[in-house]
């Protein structure tokens, strides 16, 4: 929370007069994290007076009403947790030919577990489980995942925290498993 709050405090997003500039943003980020750590750590939430002062900050740009609505849009939308680290590691295994192992993104360490991936003529589908860990504040997360790639730019990727073994096992099977009713639009179409 610390090293957010004063990287908050960088000059150069205070020294610009447009709360939707590059800059800005780049603090109210600084600022979001902090907040979202605070409320992780110990439980209080600053969001809400947070929002507040920025309701009463004009956007120079016509899009934005206020640094409220520049927050909403430009920062909260960014906001980083495990689970989206965990998502992008899901994701980019698809594309990568040694997945097993650590590997680090960004400043996470993550090390992905009980992998399965299965090609079917373009669909791809890849579950597994992970550990990912922030190397920053040592915030440590286990997750499970399930990522679909139908092809191009087709993904559906979906991340929770680490169930019971037998979830994980029936997760799978069901998702390499078609539904009846898949079978049949299948058969009919």
């Amino acid at each position: 929370m610390q090293r957010n709050a004063m990287l908050m405090y960088t000059s150069c997003g205070w020294f610009f007069d447009d709360i939707a500039g590059i800059e800005t943003v780049q603090i109210m980020q600084y600022a979001a994290r902090a907040i979202q750590l605070a409320k992780e750590s110990n439980g209080k939430d600053f969001e809400p007076g947070f929002e507040e002062i920025l309701q009463k900050a004009p956007a120079n740009v016509k899009n934005f009403g206020t640094g409220k609505d520049v927050y909403m849009v430009l920062v909260k939308t960014t906001n980083v947790d495990l689970n989206r680290v965990g998502a992008h590691l899901a994701v980019s295994s698809l594309f990568e030919e040694h997945v097993a192992g650590e590997r680090n993104v960004y400043c996470y360490s993550t090390k992905i577990e009980n992998y399965e991936r299965v090609d079917a003529g373009i669909q791809t589908l890849a579950t597994g489980r992970a550990a990912v860990q922030s190397k920053i504040v040592l915030e440590k997360h286990a997750v499970d995942f399930a990522v679909l790639h139908f092809g191009d730019h087709n993904l559906i990727c979906a991340v929770n925290a680490r169930s019971p073994d037998e979830a994980f096992s029936k997760m799978r099977e069901d998702l390499k498993t078609p539904s009846p009713e898949a079978i049949l639009r299948k058969l009919c179409a």
